[in-house]
């Protein structure tokens, strides 16, 4: 399955947006990153992509951007947060993804 980069544009969107207008939020991106996987894991829902690999996917790209520190501003960099939900993808379709213990996860059937 060929990974659109629309399953993280509309997300990303809504995070930020949500970010912005919530009064001194600004500084509570945790909330950001939560609701851009739920909002991500909902596009793949709605484009007919399997749970598991929403789940997978858009959990590794939220994480990335969390390591990363990304703010609402950074998250509107569609380029940036296309490249790391890409990546995310690109290691879950090869079957480096990892799962929440650090241990390699069991290759999709």
């Amino acid at each position: 399955m060929a990974i659109s980069t629309k399953y993280f544009a509309l997300p990303t969107l809504i995070g930020a947006g949500l970010t912005l207008a919530a009064c001194g939020g600004a500084g509570n991106n945790e909330a950001i990153y939560e609701e851009f996987a739920k909002s991500c894991a909902s596009s793949f829902a709605t484009e007919g992509g399997s749970g598991e690999m929403a789940k997978a996917i858009c959990d590794c790209t939220a994480d990335e951007m969390r390591a990363q520190e990304m703010g609402p501003l950074d998250m509107i960099d569609q380029e940036k947060t296309t490249a790391i939900g890409e990546k995310c993808a690109a290691e879950f379709m090869s079957g480096d993804a990892m799962d929440a213990s650090g241990e390699e996860a069991a290759p999709a059937e």
